[in-house]
């Protein structure tokens, strides 16, 4: 009988480096598709920006451009406080409400 190993340390962190680049790339692309502002209150980010996963990573959320939206930290902190929702499943047709 053969013993089955599971992934070795080198084979997670290669693993881990190759979601981290596809990550830096998807956001590098997000930066250029919103520009340097908040998608939700338009406000100007710049290098302050969070980058948004509408379905969540430990939902089964990928890091692509289109799960990926552009937000100030005010915003960001406010949807996950769900004090500002979100709805729509992809980056061209989320929408922003403000919760009272």
């Amino acid at each position: 009988m053969t013993v089955r190993a599971g992934p070795t340390a080198r084979d997670r962190r290669r693993r881990r480096e190759k979601r981290q680049r596809q990550y830096k790339v998807a956001c590098a692309e997000v930066d250029i598709r919103d520009g340097p502002q908040c998608r939700a209150c338009r406000m100007w980010v710049g290098d302050a920006a969070h980058h948004h996963h509408l379905t969540y990573r430990s939902h089964g959320g990928l890091h692509t451009v289109h799960n990926l939206v552009k937000l100030c930290p005010r915003c960001h902190e406010l949807v996950h406080r769900r004090r500002l929702l979100v709805s729509g499943t992809t980056a061209e047709t989320v929408e922003f409400e403000v919760v009272e």
